[in-house]
């Protein structure tokens, strides 16, 4: 990635601390803020920041918060590769005035590929060069500490972690390591569990990886997406024709998929069921390298060598429409929709005054992808009714999207 002066370019430093203004009506993604040279150079005088290639943005634990933000879930612990300088750094904020772009050294430190962490500070930087995976502890001192043991491994070149107890590593090689803590808090690997993954995997290339809260191994590969349970088990497959380059989850476990050369994020539910496409090209011009999510705030970040942005992960209504069950004087409909993000959902029968009739379900929190109820509508008046759905993104703080569905019920 190039850089068009100091570190111009990313990036994604802005983004990550401005506020958030997530008032539109009824848009899965939303434009917020967008960094650019002026912004950058302002925020963070002086850092010699060349090429990001890898991006991560973590909540960490309270008791290893700064004081001035222990009960702020909007502000990350920050974690990127340079990949000009080939260095690891971790951005952190000690207050809202002072932060520091510190950079992570290990013995035998070569050319790092990727980095990982989980929300009580353990940092992972995988060196396939070097052939080592480098384990970092932030302290409640706010110290960064080298473990004393690098792991060796073989090219590991992609890594994540399951925020908290598991550690996942894909090899140049095309294999999955998997580090589990044992009681004692010493990583170890699992076994029984990486033969299980590796052999459902098989020669299939595998490009990038992500796990969800609910420990759910999603890995992209250059023909599909194949999300693991916690055990190994396969869960979902999904074939794919896309040159896709990254894959990011959610924190109810959407997924998201960049393909770089489009210029374009595929947005789909925890089950695979496609929703969304997000069209960076007005955005970006040159390609974007990498994506990341901060659920507690509600953003999705895109970084290119020149530009940065994040969108809101709002909600939008789609697909909606009225099935008659049965014969055609029945009185039974199935109201059908789609969800963009998981929302919190209200749907009421109302006449043309907005008065409401019944209420079928409020407030009632649905995760996204298709949505089926059910309406006997022999318990409404024979008037001209509407069907009002409403939509409230669980990610955002205003994002909401409704929408009115007209029904004629005649005797």
């Amino acid at each position: 990635m190039r850089c068009w002066d100091r570190i111009g370019k990313v990036l994604f430093f802005y983004f990550l601390f401005a506020h958030v203004n997530d008032v539109t009506i009824g848009k899965t993604f939303e434009l917020q803020t967008v960094s650019d040279r002026k912004k950058i150079e302002f925020l963070f005088p002086g850092i010699q920041i060349q090429s990001i290639q890898r991006i991560q943005c973590v909540k960490l634990e309270k008791e290893i918060r700064p004081p001035i933000w222990k009960e702020k879930d909007h502000i990350p612990f920050v974690l990127f590769i340079d990949g000009l300088q080939n260095q690891a750094y971790y951005l952190y904020y000690y207050s809202i005035y002072k932060k520091d772009i510190t950079p992570l050294v290990y013995p035998g430190s070569n050319s790092p590929s990727d980095i990982c962490a989980t929300s009580e500070g353990d940092i992972f930087v995988v060196d396939p060069t070097a052939n080592l995976i480098a384990h970092f502890k932030l302290t409640p001192e706010k110290n960064i500490l080298l473990e004393k043991n690098l792991i060796s491994l073989k090219t590991p070149f992609r890594c994540e972690t399951d925020g908290k107890d598991g550690l996942y590593v894909l090899s140049q090689e095309n294999k999955m390591y998997i580090f589990k803590k044992d009681s004692s808090r010493l990583l170890k690997r699992d076994a029984e569990l990486e033969m299980k993954i590796n052999t459902a995997i098989g020669s299939e290339g595998v490009v990038d990886l992500t796990v969800t809260r609910e420990k759910r191994l999603c890995l992209l590969t250059t023909h599909r997406v194949i999300v693991f349970l916690e055990d190994g088990q396969l869960l979902y497959s999904y074939t794919h024709t896309q040159p896709y380059t990254a894959i990011e989850n959610t924190f109810h476990g959407d997924i998201l998929l960049l393909n770089a050369r489009e210029k374009k994020i595929t947005l789909f539910s925890r089950e695979l069921y496609l929703l969304d496409v997000l069209d960076l090209s007005p955005w970006f011009q040159n390609l974007p390298v990498d994506i990341t999510v901060y659920e507690p705030y509600g953003y999705l970040a895109a970084a290119s060598p020149d530009f940065g942005a994040y969108f809101g992960l709002g909600t939008s209504l789609t697909s909606y429409w009225l099935e008659l069950t049965g014969h055609v004087r029945s009185s039974y409909f199935h109201i059908h929709f789609t969800l963009t993000f998981p929302s919190e959902v209200t749907v009421v029968i109302e006449d043309s005054q907005y008065k409401i009739k019944e209420i079928l379900i409020q407030k009632h929190t649905l995760m996204a992808g298709p949505v089926t109820l059910f309406w006997d509508s022999s318990l409404s008046t024979k008037e001209n009714l509407f069907i009002r759905i409403s939509a409230k993104a669980l990610y955002s703080l205003a994002n909401v999207d409704i929408t009115r569905i007209p029904v004629s019920l005649k005797n």
